[in-house]
């Protein structure tokens, strides 16, 4: 297989206010980050970090220097994409979009050559409010612009179909309860359908561990370095982070790694709320009202 290997995080939601995300049910990402870099040390190394979104918890320009800074203690490249918490407005005017401050191994690129694979980012942010405005979005996504997305990305795959590509978006474009709009899901469908170099996904959103498929490739799902949930059994899991190791044969496999760490390690049961809302039956304002995001 040989290859290289990539290391996803998601959903950091940093704040650097010390206050912890989700009314406080989620631990601080701060201390997850640093819990994070103690274990990376004993982890192997990787050539590439991709980070699927979510970057801070609220989108505010005070957060995005504390991301910069965050991430600029990784070791390499940082390859960094918008998610629904992400306020445009200020993520593009940060030291993650210009690379000052120490941000410079740090970029938001529509596209990237890695190691003999096309590497695809895309933007799911179309659901909700329009992304450029200052608030962002609180949907479930779907492809932003979607005929300009839709046809950039086809083109961006059929140039390169006799090589392996894989895509990395926010929201998981897989049937996912709560988290996944069918639109969306129709949408990546269609589109891996048209271009069978696309070996898998990479994703978000859903602070869970869980592999899917759509179209027939999969799509792997990044647990959050806050609050991260066991899909099947309904309680919250340690925090944590996907490797992949891509081949140099067209494969790709990854792992989950949660964090080793015990003021996380207890699962407890998800509220009520939360549980309604994956089951369709609040919406996600009255989800997000619960914890105190507004």
């Amino acid at each position: 297989m040989s290859g290289f290997r990539v290391r996803q995080f998601s959903d950091t939601h940093f704040t650097g206010s010390g206050v912890a995300p989700y009314g406080g049910m989620g631990p601080d990402p701060d201390l997850v980050f640093d819990a994070v870099l103690a274990q990376l040390d004993e982890r192997p190394g990787v050539d590439l970090t991709v980070v699927t979104g979510d970057l801070a918890d609220h989108g505010e320009p005070g957060e995005y220097r504390h991301v910069a800074g965050q991430l600029g203690r990784l070791d390499g490249e940082v390859h960094v994409l918008a998610g629904n918490h992400d306020r445009r407005i200020h993520l593009g005017a940060s030291p993650l979009a210009d690379g000052e401050g120490g941000a410079d191994r740090i970029r938001m690129p529509d596209s990237a050559e890695v190691g003999g694979w096309l590497f695809a980012y895309a933007d799911s942010n179309g659901d909700g409010d329009d992304v450029d405005d200052d608030r962002g979005n609180d949907g479930k996504g779907v492809l932003a612009d979607a005929d300009a997305e839709v046809d950039r990305l086809d083109r961006l795959l059929g140039g390169a179909a006799d090589q392996p590509a894989f895509l990395w978006v926010h929201h998981p474009p897989c049937e996912l309860g709560g988290f996944s709009l069918p639109e969306y899901v129709a949408q990546v469908e269609a589109l891996v359908g048209r271009h069978p170099n696309v070996r898998g996904i990479g994703c978000g959103h859903a602070h869970t561990d869980v592999v899917r498929p759509v179209g027939g490739v999969p799509v792997h799902l990044c647990p959050s370095m806050t609050l991260s949930i066991d899909l099947d059994a309904g309680t919250t899991m340690p925090p944590g982070f996907r490797e992949y190791r891509f081949g140099d044969d067209g494969t790709v496999d990854s792992v989950v790694v949660h964090v080793d760490d015990e003021r996380w390690a207890e699962r407890r049961p998800l509220p009520q709320v939360v549980l309604d809302w994956m089951a369709g039956l609040v919406d996600t304002e009255e989800l997000r009202a619960h914890f105190g995001h507004h």
